[in-house]
């Protein structure tokens, strides 16, 4: 679960904590550059609708976890019940509080929501370890046309807390899917493609370490140089974009 951004696109939806926070967020700035990668977040909206208003609060009882309908989603939350446009489900969202340093240092985003707010010890809930009583957690993302079209689910903020509230009638047994944005699958798989390539590397200084001739040795040096070489043309490709 989770958004992507471009560290430009991170900047420009970032929040003014300050100067101890905006050193926070150029560090975080410079590190992803460094990587060239592109950072998985959910971002929960500014203005978002306040649960308080809502007609009424689902029951846990009427969702239910199970495995996703969606290709490689792992498990989803779904309708027990047919439920109606603005209510919440079963919240709020919960996770490990993170502050920007903590933030800048997390090197996977999939479960993270980046918090409104300009306190910089509060900028994002992980719920990558949350599991029990988090059904929040399981709600998955619409990735293409079609699923977008099924999408009935939106993030809010309401006293310091995220939920998810339904944007239109839900019927029992539909999934509950909510837009994590085109950049949140751009990240992805870029970020997935990255850690292919630095594992290549990784795997061929093994071989080369491991290496107990010298002409096994020179193949591993060979594999290496090419992994490193790929690498580096796909971080390089990024400094084009």
């Amino acid at each position: 679960m989770a958004h992507n951004y471009h560290p430009d696109h991170l900047r420009k939806h970032a929040p003014s904590h300050g100067t101890a926070a905006s050193d926070v967020m150029a560090k975080l700035l410079a590190r992803q550059k460094r990587a060239k990668g592109q950072v998985a977040k959910r971002q929960v909206p500014r203005r978002a609708a306040s649960c308080k208003r809502q007609s009424r609060v689902v029951l846990p009882s009427q969702v239910q976890v199970k495995p996703s309908r969606l290709p490689g989603a792992g498990k989803g939350l779904f309708a027990a019940e047919d439920l109606p446009a603005g209510v919440c489900l079963p919240g709020p969202y919960r996770g490990k509080l993170l502050g920007m340093e903590q933030l800048s240092r997390l090197r996977d985003f999939s479960y993270c929501v980046l918090l409104p707010g300009s306190n910089p010890k509060e900028a994002a809930l992980d719920a990558k370890a949350w599991r029990r009583g988090n059904l929040l957690r399981y709600c998955n993302g619409a990735k293409t046309a079609s699923q977008r079209r099924s999408i009935n689910v939106k993030i809010t903020w309401q006293r310091r807390e995220v939920h998810f509230v339904t944007t239109k009638a839900v019927r029992c047994g539909s999934e509950f899917l909510v837009d994590y944005g085109a950049s949140y699958w751009r990240g992805l798989a870029h970020n997935t493609q990255l850690d292919e390539l630095q594992r290549d590397v990784r795997e061929a200084r093994k071989k080369l370490l491991a290496a107990t001739s010298a002409a096994a040795g020179s193949r591993a040096e060979r594999q290496l140089q090419e992994a490193k070489e790929t690498l580096e043309d796909f971080v390089e490709g990024d400094g084009d974009d």
